[in-house]
C-alpha cells in the first residue's frame, strides 16, 4: 500500500507544480488520495452506515485527522503483526 500511496502523492505533487494548481485543486487531490487510502485499509470492516465513496469523502472532509489516525493505527498494528512472522 505504501508504495502505491507514495506514488500517488508524488504524482499529485508533480501535477500541482506543473499545472500551477490552486489551493482548492491541491486540497481536492489530497482528499481523493486520502479517500483511496481509507478504502484500501478498511476493506471488510463492518459499518452501520453504507461504505461508499461519498461517506468516506464526508469523513475525510469533516474530520481532517481521521485519515492520519486510521493510517497510523493500521501501520502500528501491521508492524506488530510482522514481528510475529
Amino acid at each position: 500500500y505504501y508504495d502505491k500511496w507514495n506514488s500517488a502523492r508524488d504524482a499529485l505533487i508533480q501535477e500541482s507544480i506543473k499545472d500551477g494548481a490552486t489551493w482548492e485543486a491541491a486540497t481536492a487531490g489530497q482528499i481523493t488520495l486520502e479517500v483511496g487510502q481509507l478504502k484500501d485499509i478498511v476493506v471488510g470492516w463492518s459499518f452501520e452506515e453504507a461504505f461508499t465513496d461519498e461517506a468516506i469523502t464526508e469523513l475525510v472532509t469533516t474530520c481532517v485527522g481521521a485519515p492520519a489516525a486510521v493510517i497510523d493505527a493500521y501501520q502500528s498494528a501491521y508492524a506488530v503483526a510482522r514481528r510475529g512472522n
